[in-house]
């Protein structure tokens, strides 16, 4: 995804620099593996994920998150600055960015694509 069919996808749109201060594999209430990517900039927080990926694509998802973001393993998107496209002050993150490159991940759009084929 670029940003410009961010954009498309998503009227109100805030792009910002941040930090992935922690990150969470594992399993959620009721046993459902999910993973959490906790992201800081200057003066603000947000939380991306809470998608289930227990299922037939959840590989892939993490696959696809990695490589949008060009890092080898789950272990290493911990300290890594990507952008955040959010919805403003109280919305959601809608998706992580590489920081020098335009390419996006955003679950949304992910399980989406999955569903369609």
């Amino acid at each position: 995804m670029t940003t410009e069919q961010l954009a498309e996808r998503y009227r109100e749109l805030t792009i910002e620099n941040c930090e992935i201060k922690s990150t969470m594999l594992g399993m959620e209430n009721h046993n459902i593996m999910s993973l959490d990517l906790n992201l800081g900039g200057f003066g603000w927080g947000v939380s991306f994920g809470g998608y289930r990926i227990d299922g037939p694509d959840g590989m892939a998802c993490l696959k696809e998150l990695l490589k949008t973001l060009e890092v080898g393993k789950y272990e290493d998107l911990k300290g890594l600055y990507v952008r955040a496209a959010n919805q403003g002050l109280g919305g959601k993150c809608l998706a992580v960015g590489h920081l020098m490159k335009d390419k996006w991940f955003s679950f949304e759009e992910f399980f989406e694509r999955m569903k369609r084929r």
